[in-house]
C-alpha cells in the first residue's frame, strides 16, 4: 500500500540550505561549548561515549551521564547532553556509510535534546492550535528576560578587556554573577543552576542581534 505524503514526511528541515556535514559540525560545536564550561575536553567525553557504546549501546547515555556528573548541576542537562553526544556519533557513522536519512534523523533528535531546532519533528496529534498556544507561551516567557538580554549586550561593551574578548567562556565568567543579580532584580525568571548554560545559548544565537553586535566580528556567530 502506497504511503501518503503526510506519512512519508516525518522529519522536515527548517533550513533547507544547511548541509548534513554543517549540521553535524554545528551540533559538535554546541556540545563542545557546554563541556568547555565544565573543563572537559570533547575528545575525553566522546571517547567515554564510544567506550560506553561498545559495552552496551542501549544504556550508553546512562553510563555517560553517570561518568560526568560535573557537566551541569541539573540532571536533565546531563541526560540531554549525553543523549545528544550518542546521537551525534550515530549521525557521523550513518553519514560515513551513505545512510543520509538515518544521519539526518539522528541530527534532528540530537538538536532537540540540545534545545536547537535545526529540524522539525511533526507529531500528527499535535495540531496547529496547540502549536500556536505553545509558541505564544514561549514568547511571553522570553519577553520576561528581555531586560537581562539587553543588559548582557551592555556588559559585553562595558567590560570589554584590552585586546577584546577571546572566547564566549571568558565573557560568561565575567558577567555571570552580576548579571544574575540583575536578572533577579528586574523580575527575570531564570534559574541560577542553569544560568551559565542560558548565557552560552544567548551568546551563540545569531538571532540575538544586540548581543551579536556587541560581540564583534571575532566572536560573532
Amino acid at each position: 500500500m502506497k504511503m501518503s505524503n503526510s506519512q512519508q514526511t516525518i522529519f522536515r528541515p527548517i533550513r533547507e540550505e544547511r548541509s548534513l556535514p554543517e549540521c553535524i559540525q554545528s551540533l559538535t560545536r554546541r556540545i563542545e561549548s557546554y563541556l568547555e564550561m565544565a573543563d572537559i575536553p570533547l575528545s575525553t567525553y566522546r571517547g567515554a561515549a564510544l567506550e560506553a557504546l561498545a559495552r552496551d549501546s542501549a544504556y550508553a547515555d546512562d553510563e555517560l551521564e553517570e561518568r560526568f556528573p560535573e557537566v551541569a548541576k541539573e540532571s536533565l542537562r546531563r541526560t540531554y547532553l549525553a543523549r545528544a553526544c550518542i546521537q551525534l556519533i550515530g549521525a557521523e557513522e550513518a553519514m560515513s556509510f551513505g545512510a543520509t536519512d538515518s544521519a539526518w534523523y539522528r541530527c534532528y533528535v540530537a538538536n532537540h535534546d540540545m534545545g536547537l531546532y535545526e529540524g522539525s519533528y511533526r507529531d500528527p496529534s499535535f495540531d496547529s492550535s496547540r502549536v500556536d498556544d505553545a509558541r505564544k507561551g514561549g514568547e511571553n516567557r522570553g519577553r520576561t528576560n528581555d531586560p537581562t538580554r539587553d543588559k548582557l549586550a551592555e556588559m559585553i561593551e562595558e567590560l570589554r578587556p584590552e585586546g577584546d574578548w577571546v572566547s564566549v567562556l571568558q565573557i560568561i565568567k565575567a558577567v555571570e554573577k552580576p548579571l544574575y543579580k540583575f536578572n533577579r532584580a528586574s523580575g527575570g525568571i531564570l534559574v541560577e543552576d542553569s544560568f551559565r548554560q542560558t548565557l552560552n545559548r544567548w551568546l551563540t544565537d545569531h538571532r540575538n542581534t544586540k548581543i551579536q553586535a556587541a560581540l564583534g566580528p571575532s566572536l560573532r556567530q
